[in-house]
């Protein structure tokens, strides 16, 4: 099975948050692959994406002290549940 199509990143404040020098990568993966959606994660989306597809382990996720950590687990979940790359 082929994988998805799909591009993954996270920036946690979210997009409008994104340092202009930083943008330029961001741009990069959408130019060099136009026929794949590109998906940008924050923190707050990425909670709510927890909460809807892995509610039992939600408590812990939420708790974790390190923004890291969530983000470790994060890019996992959403791999498993939408496949594709990060």
């Amino acid at each position: 099975m082929p994988i998805p199509k799909k591009i993954h990143q996270i920036w946690w404040q979210g997009e409008e948050k994104i340092p202009e020098k930083f943008k330029k990568w961001q741009h990069s993966w959408k130019k060099f692959h136009p026929t794949w959606e590109y998906n940008l994660w924050s923190d707050e989306n990425m909670h709510e994406f927890v909460y809807l597809h892995e509610p039992e382990i939600f408590g812990y996720y939420s708790k974790w002290p390190l923004d890291a950590s969530r983000g470790d687990a994060f890019r996992y979940i959403v791999l498993k549940h939408l496949g594709g790359v990060y």
